[in-house]
């Protein structure tokens, strides 16, 4: 969209005054320059990508730590599960122990009295002289009574013989529960030592797989602050390089724009064309830019802001005066924003952020309206930007 009057306005600016840049160093010593910039973005290009293999070799060492850490895990858990096995074991065999030694003095305590009434009977059978049976027998005065006595004769021995069987068997039996008791101390001891032994594996296991997940973190850490600062150097050369072909460009008596938006997308390019709000063909002086509400809008050229502020049906509006190169005056315009961020005497660099995007004056939407002029004549911007 354009209006008689702006088109006065800025043939005028641009036959009344041209742009004082700096003087322009000569276009070999900017050739070198460029050359080696592009050497060294070359050499960061190199050193990006050994950084990006470190990356990604810790990025696969942090897999296989996390892994090896949930092994750890899985490993502490069911040492964890064995410890308490252990000390269930361990407060069973405990309990096992407490009832063989309270059995024990008990089977003790019965075994004294057994060897007691067993040392009574052989002090009567050695001390007052054995008996002889014959004489015990014969000297019944009738058959009951010899039967009587034979019938004591034969308990007393029947008594004698389970008396000295007891003894030998509970002496048997105190011995084999000593044993028992012995090996229950014994297998107590043993899972005390297992289970602190498991639980101090476990702790190792944690600490190790913790402070090895934690070294390669921060390797990790400093790879990637190193890949940001080539980047940082890689963007500040590119801005050089840039910056050194625009000069270069203007030795040779060229000019280069850049793209006043980014991503590029043209939705109306330059020439004749239906006007979607007169509703009749007319003349589109520029070209229109799809962009976001808001979006940044930036000097497609370094120069000089002749104009900021409302220009009819451009709505808010920014002109900038570039200067004369190859004995031709640029300026281009920039409309339908939605507020603006220079005014008018500004002095601006290539990409410095002059607007925001937005659908002021006629217009369907938002969008960046592109006009390049040169000698006071809007010419087609495509040719004098970025393929």
């Amino acid at each position: 969209m354009r209006a008689a009057p702006l088109r006065r306005a800025v043939a005028l600016i641009l036959t009344a005054a041209a742009l004082a840049l700096p003087a322009t160093v000569r276009a070999d010593s900017l050739e070198d320059q460029i050359r080696q910039a592009r050497e060294q973005q070359a050499q960061l290009e190199a050193e990006r990508r050994a950084a990006r293999a470190r990356l990604n070799e810790l990025d696969r060492k942090v897999q296989d730590a996390t892994l090896a850490y949930r092994r750890a895990l899985d490993e502490l858990r069911a040492t964890q599960a064995e410890v308490a096995r252990l000390s269930r074991e361990l407060e069973a065999a405990e309990a096992d122990l407490a009832a063989a030694e309270a059995e024990l003095e008990r089977v003790t305590a019965e075994l004294a009295k057994k060897q007691e009434a067993l040392g009574k009977r052989v002090r009567v059978a050695y001390v007052d002289g054995q008996v002889e049976y014959l004489e015990v027998l014969f000297g019944a005065t009738s058959f009951s009574d010899f039967l009587s006595r034979f019938e004591f004769l034969q308990l007393m021995a029947e008594q004698d013989s389970r008396l000295v069987a007891d003894v030998r068997q509970m002496q048997a039996e105190a011995a084999a529960r000593r044993q028992a008791m012995e090996t229950r101390r014994n297998r107590v001891a043993a899972l005390r030592d297992q289970a602190a032994r498991r639980r101090e594996e476990a702790r190792i296991q944690e600490v190790k797989a913790n402070q090895y997940k934690a070294d390669l973190e921060a390797a990790r850490a400093r790879v990637r602050a190193e890949l940001d600062e080539i980047d940082r150097q890689n963007a500040l050369i590119a801005k050089q390089i840039a910056e050194w072909s625009r000069q270069l460009a203007r030795a040779r008596g060229q000019i280069v724009f850049q793209w006043p938006v980014s991503p590029v997308r043209v939705t109306s390019p330059f020439g004749e064309r239906w006007h979607p709000i007169a509703q009749q063909r007319r003349m589109h002086w520029g070209i229109d830019l799809a962009a976001s509400y808001g979006q940044p809008v930036r000097a497609a050229e370094s120069g000089r802001v002749v104009s900021a502020g409302w220009r009819g049906g451009y709505g808010n509006t920014v002109i900038i005066l570039h200067g004369t190169v190859g004995g031709v005056t640029y300026a281009t315009l920039y409309g339908h924003n939605s507020r603006l961020a220079v005014s008018a005497g500004d002095e601006v660099k290539a990409g410095q952020v002059i607007a925001y995007a937005g659908s002021s004056g006629y217009s369907t939407g938002p969008h960046v309206h592109l006009e390049i002029w040169a000698n006071g004549k809007a010419v087609d911007p495509l040719p004098y930007l970025p393929r």
